[in-house]
């Protein structure tokens, strides 16, 4: 059985409109279900850390720049208390 041009645009069509709707109903989550932070950075060694439950925000900070994954691990990030949570 040999498709023609037109068979073949009408398949893949109806998979395409299967697919759409499939994924609008499932949310798009940035960080996994049930995290409670929110990180915000321009770039740098420098990151805002809002926690999405209470809204109290932090900073973090990193004291070099190496990208070494062993080094990294090694020296974690220093990172300030949070402040008062948002009543």
């Amino acid at each position: 059985m040999t498709l023609n041009w037109q068979k073949t645009i009408l398949i893949s069509s109806i998979i395409l409109a299967i697919a759409l709707v499939t994924a609008s109903f499932s949310p798009a989550t940035s960080q996994g279900r049930g995290s409670s932070f929110m990180i915000a950075s321009s770039g740098g060694q420098f990151v805002w850390r809002v926690n999405v439950s209470t809204g109290a925000v932090s900073y973090c900070v990193r004291r070099d720049d190496s990208t070494d994954q062993k080094f990294i691990q090694k020296r974690s990030p220093f990172c300030s208390a949070q402040s008062a949570a948002v009543q």
